[in-house]
């Protein structure tokens, strides 16, 4: 479901205006940002996934940001903004949480 607002959040900041920000979630015009956490570090990483976490820290997880999106009728969006030490730990991490009917392009 979270795979879900994440693709719904980028299909939003590709069609209607982004303005700058200091943080790593941009402002989008008619969206209020709400950061829900900072950064969550390797250590904390274990309290939010659980077992999965060790999979993660192979894979080169450094740092977890947690955020929301609201706009006025009550819709909202949650984002997970994860970073890795490298591209391939990412796209490890993708091909191992993405939903399986998903189908990908070459």
């Amino acid at each position: 479901m979270c795979r879900l607002y994440i693709i719904l959040l980028l299909f939003n900041i590709i069609h209607f205006p982004i303005y700058p920000s200091n943080d790593n979630f941009p402002n989008i015009k008619g969206w209020k940002l709400n950061i829900i956490r900072d950064i969550y570090n390797s250590n904390e990483l274990y309290t939010i996934l659980g077992e999965k976490a060790e999979y993660y820290h192979n894979c080169g997880f450094s740092e977890l940001r947690l955020a929301e999106y609201s706009k006025k009728g009550g819709q909202t969006v949650f984002v997970e903004l994860y970073k890795f030490s490298d591209l391939s730990g990412a796209c490890g991490v993708y091909m191992r949480e993405r939903n399986p009917d998903f189908e990908t392009q070459n």
